[in-house]
Order: C-alpha cells, then structure tokens, then sequence
C-alpha cells in the first residue's frame, strides 16, 4: 500500500470546516502555499501529531479539482477523521457513479477518480480512462488526456501516442505536451 491516499472533496471546503478539523484533530500548520497564479495549485499542510503523518489540502488548477491528500502511517485513520467533518468521494462511488454514466456524464467524474488514483497502476483505472479517451465525444477525450496527465501512469503511454493522431488538434496538442513532459520529468529509465 502507498503511503498516500487522495481524496476528491464532494462539496467547496469552507473555512469553519478547516478550523473544525484544524480543533478536532488538533492539526498544526506547518506550511501554506498560496496560488501565486492562476495555473498554480494552492496548498495547506498540517502536521497529525508527527512531521511523519501530515493531511494536505490542496486546490489544482489543472484538474480543476481540490482534494485532500493523506500521508504517513496513520493515514487512513486521519482520511476517517477528516470525512466525519468533511464529505469526500470514494473511489467506489465513483466508479459506480462511472458505471452509469456515458459520454458527456463521464467529464466531471474523471478528474475526481485521477485524484483518488493510487500512485501505483491499478487496471480499473486505466482501463476507464483508456476507453474514455476512445470516445467519439472529443470533450470527454480531452479531459481523459488531462486525468492521465494528472495519474502520470507509463501504462498510458500507449494511448496518450494514439491520442496525439487525434483529429481534434487540442487533444494531439495536448497528448504530445504530455507525452514530453511525462518522458523527460516522471518516466525517466
């Protein structure tokens, strides 16, 4: 098991559900990065006792998505801890919600599974982003790029070289950036 867990919020976290945690949980802040523009993710760490088990809160603009990430070995007691105060999906629920949904459907649940994704593969995923990205719906192609993106899995390198054939331009545009960056920054041999 990873020593991280991810976590895509359900609702906008406001800021007495911080300082309900924050009391609850007796969270110290040990560090905050503000967005210092608009492609940049904004983030909040706290510290769970240890500078070993620590809850981040973050806010990614290129996913649009805010989520939480849980790290260190009390991590699933202090993700239990936080979803009493705060709703937050479970990859479960989303696959189900997944599962029953189709082309256009499929756009907002996306970027909420890449944020639950395990660090290491996991074949659900990647077969559901894998098939999204096969759509005939260009927008739903597009965003199973950006999720992919987001995972960062090798095991998308194959549909990622696909998509940079794609008919759409900001989807190729978009493959071939990804494929780039991935190869010289996360796959390095």
């Amino acid at each position: 098991m990873a020593d991280i867990i991810r976590r895509a919020l359900k609702s906008v976290l406001t800021l007495k559900q911080i300082e309900e945690n924050e009391n609850a949980n007796q969270w110290n802040l040990v560090h905050l990065t503000p967005a210092l523009n608009p492609r940049a993710a904004k983030e909040m760490i706290w510290s769970m006792g240890d500078e070993k088990n620590l809850v981040h809160y973050v806010e990614e603009p290129t996913i649009n998505e805010k989520y939480f990430l849980i790290e260190g070995s009390n991590r699933l007691e202090n993700l239990e801890k936080i979803a009493a105060v705060v709703p937050l999906y479970d990859p479960e629920e989303l696959f189900e919600l997944a599962d029953k949904s189709e082309g256009a459907a499929l756009i907002p649940i996306l970027p909420k599974l890449a944020v639950s994704a395990p660090l290491e593969k996991e074949d659900r995923y990647l077969q559901l982003f894998q098939n999204s990205l096969e759509s005939s719906n260009a927008d739903l192609r597009y965003e199973a790029l950006v999720a992919m993106g987001f995972v960062a899995w090798k095991g998308f390198e194959v549909g990622m070289q696909k998509a940079e054939k794609d008919v759409e331009k900001d989807i190729s545009k978009l493959a071939t950036f990804l494929l780039t960056s991935l190869r010289e920054k996360v796959w390095k041999a």
